[in-house]
């Protein structure tokens, strides 16, 4: 009896630390949950929960200024998934999960430079067609399912591409 306890024990330790499960294999929160108002950073940060994160969890978008109370909250104010001052909701996502992947890294650098550098010229020459697809995206389309459905596909096509996302602008 001791050993079986010491090993659920051991078991259930090491799940808490990610050790055995990590976030891709959907063992985080079936449902995220954000506030209406689509943009790259929340467009971006969607597509990492269904294709990074938890595949299969369900992402429910309630009117701006609802107050969230189930789930997990993301890009919405007080989400601890959210943007900060400076990094983004998918930059926090990443962190959360514990994301390591290069290109995931290199898309977090595309969307950072898009959510958070507003006023200045843009770091790489990628951020500047991304913002402007999505920008005449979601400007264009007004079925919700329609936006999701382009971004998931335009992220996975920028998830697959090997090389030059990250050219710079000249200074």
């Amino acid at each position: 009896m001791g050993n079986k306890l010491t090993c659920l024990i051991l078991i259930a330790i090491m799940h808490s630390i990610g050790f055995l499960c990590p976030p891709s294999f959907g063992m985080e929160a079936a449902l995220y949950v954000t506030w209406d108002g689509f943009e790259v950073d929340k467009l971006a940060s969607m597509w990492l929960i269904k294709r990074h994160i938890s595949p299969g969890a369900a992402i429910k978008v309630l009117p701006k200024g609802t107050p969230i109370e189930e789930g997990a909250p993301f890009d919405a104010p007080d989400a601890g998934m959210g943007r900060k001052f400076n990094q983004s909701s998918f930059d926090n996502l990443m962190a959360a999960h514990h994301l390591e992947d290069p290109k995931l890294k290199q898309i977090a650098l595309l969307v950072r430079d898009i959510e958070l550098n507003t006023w200045e010229a843009k770091r790489y020459k990628k951020s500047s067609e991304i913002e402007l697809y999505f920008f005449d995206l979601v400007k264009s389309e007004s079925d919700r399912g329609v936006i999701f459905e382009k971004a998931d596909r335009y992220f996975d096509a920028l998830y697959m591409t090997d090389a030059g996302i990250l050219e710079e602008n000249a200074p």
